[in-house]
């Protein structure tokens, strides 16, 4: 049975059509002549001239006239139009992913297509993610990035991309039904609820100085561990997170003092650290709260010193 996405909003706009048709003129009348639909369109759905550009010319002259290009991803898969992070009751708000890769530590570096195949779907197995988070960060001394121990078989995104986005509806306090984008967790002891900002009528997630945000550990543990016999609260979640890539990987013990990974402790791990801590690099970021302070330099000195003993 089919019922009212919004209920009792018997005026609600039909201007879908910026994202789900092909060649959408927003001021072209009303499609079919129907006065409840904003905007006429060419095609029915998203075709291939959305993201290619209009064609004709390429299907003439195709080695000559290539295709002008249309529609970027997050030209449609973003919710608010400066790329904040709308906020609310409890999740983001859908169609955030354009925001979310913005503000991650992948801007600039990856764009949706790096893991994504665009012609086919994430849902129901279809292919559409080529590429894995070990694909560049395969967990070895080379970059930390180790298995948890007792976690070898939890996927990277169950914590790096939880369901933190909310289309249609939540399966618990803090598990929605879209994941997000943001990768970098924060081991703070802080709630989505208490890491937004108001403006204006709205709610935003925070992002830092650098203009990076992070996934709270409600989203990345508790979505989880609220529903299993193992269950934290946020202080024993802050506790164990803390370096769990490092401390409490599964295999031989890494030292994160030993930034060279030479075994040694010596003037070469000093000259890295300082040099990671003045460019706010994350390797610096010795207790992974995504500040760069004394808390660092005190937690690098003590293990330096004690070779991680």
């Amino acid at each position: 049975t089919w019922v009212p996405y919004h209920a009792g909003e018997i005026d609600k706009p039909f201007d879908c059509g910026r994202c789900h048709t092909t060649g959408y003129d927003a001021a072209g009348g009303n499609q079919h002549g129907l006065p409840g639909l904003i905007g006429t369109w060419t095609e029915d759905g998203i075709r291939c001239e959305a993201c290619h550009g209009p064609s004709s010319d390429h299907v003439t002259w195709p080695t000559e006239m290539l295709p002008l290009g249309g529609k970027d991803c997050d030209e449609c898969h973003y919710r608010d139009s400066q790329f904040r992070m709308p906020w609310s009751g409890g999740f983001m708000k859908h169609h955030q992913q354009g925001e979310d890769l913005t503000h991650s530590p992948h801007a600039g570096r990856l764009n949706c297509s790096s893991c994504h195949d665009p012609h086919r779907s994430t849902v129901n197995d279809d292919g559409g993610m080529f590429s894995h988070c070990t694909d560049c960060h395969p967990g070895d001394a080379d970059n930390g990035y180790y298995l948890v121990d007792e976690m070898e078989d939890v996927d990277c995104i169950e914590c790096h991309m939880p369901y933190m986005a909310k289309s249609a509806e939540a399966t618990g306090p803090y598990k929605a039904d879209i994941r997000g984008h943001l990768f970098q967790i924060t081991t703070a002891p802080v709630y989505a609820a208490d890491n937004v900002y108001q403006e204006g009528s709205g709610m935003f997630w925070k992002q830092n100085l650098r203009g990076q945000s992070y996934v709270t550990l409600d989203y990345a543990c508790l979505g989880c561990h609220e529903e299993i016999d193992e269950e934290l609260t946020m202080a024993e979640a802050s506790a164990y997170a803390a370096n769990i890539h490092t401390m409490n990987h599964a295999g031989p013990m890494p030292c994160p003092a030993d930034l060279n990974d030479d075994g040694l402790f010596d003037l070469s791990d000093i000259n890295l650290f300082v040099t990671a801590f003045l460019t706010q690099d994350p390797v610096a970021d010795m207790n992974g709260d995504g500040l760069f302070d004394l808390a660092d330099i005190t937690l690098f000195g003590t293990l330096f010193l004690s070779g991680c003993q």
